[in-house]
């Protein structure tokens, strides 16, 4: 009597590509077949500037690698809290720690991130054609309020001998200046200052034409000219001089 344990034989596992006859004479083809797996999209961190490539004043941003271009700049805008749409501005992201700014190609909207190779904690910043400028100005002024009051040091970063002055948000940086000098004790008005929590941020003349509301100026902000001695040449428009002590001894 035979045992009926010797009649059953383990399952094989193939792991070539062909199966062969019983008696192992001739092969035939097999179609393996492979799961997919299933991966979650990886989710990227952006960096934004609030105001116009203020590298130390940014918002951040999580959105996942597979979303599009259009996505992206819907969320930029959603945060910022713009009135703009996608189509109203172009998206520029910072190399060599802000020393300059690369555009990023949107002729292609449905690109996604992983397509356009954007890294995590790239710093990206909002553009603006000229010809959007005053429609967008007038959305910002809108949101942030038409009257701002700055805090203006009379004399170069004195915080003690200052004076409280009224503007709009809507003037430009190089009307402001205009208005500052009247106002000030110094030779030397050429570039505006302005207190952040990292320091004196340093607005050179290029970026004249841009207005207070776009650069993100605060209601009693600190503002200032340079010193005589000012050894910072300034970089993309801004500058920060650091967490300098700017209050002279009275």
């Amino acid at each position: 009597m035979n045992d009926p344990a010797s009649n059953f034989r383990p399952p094989l596992i193939y792991t070539s590509s062909s199966l062969y006859d019983k008696d192992y004479s001739q092969p035939r083809p097999v179609i393996s077949i492979v799961p997919t797996l299933f991966t979650t999209p990886k989710l990227v961190r952006f960096r934004v500037c609030r105001s116009y490539r203020n590298y130390y004043d940014l918002i951040h941003i999580y959105i996942r690698e597979d979303k599009t271009l259009i996505e992206l700049k819907e969320e930029i805008s959603t945060k910022l809290k713009s009135l703009m749409e996608y189509t109203d501005f172009s998206l520029t992201k910072s190399q060599d720690n802000g020393y300059s700014w690369a555009r990023i190609d949107d002729s292609d909207g449905h690109k996604t991130i992983a397509d356009l190779k954007l890294c995590s904690d790239t710093i990206l910043n909002v553009e603006t054609p000229k010809e959007t400028n005053n429609n967008i100005q007038n959305n910002v002024s809108n949101i942030r309020g038409a009257i701002l009051t700055l805090k203006l040091c009379k004399q170069p970063m004195n915080e003690v001998d200052c004076e409280y002055i009224d503007i709009r948000s809507s003037i430009t940086i190089g009307q402001l200046k205009e208005e500052a000098r009247k106002r000030v004790i110094n030779q030397k008005t050429k570039h505006l200052y302005l207190w952040t929590s990292n320091g004196w941020m340093k607005y050179k003349s290029d970026l004249d034409h841009l207005t207070v509301a776009e650069l993100g100026f605060r209601a009693y902000s600190m503002i200032s000219f340079e010193k005589d001695d000012d050894p910072i040449p300034g970089l993309c428009g801004l500058t920060n001089l650091g967490n300098t002590c700017f209050m002279n001894s009275a």
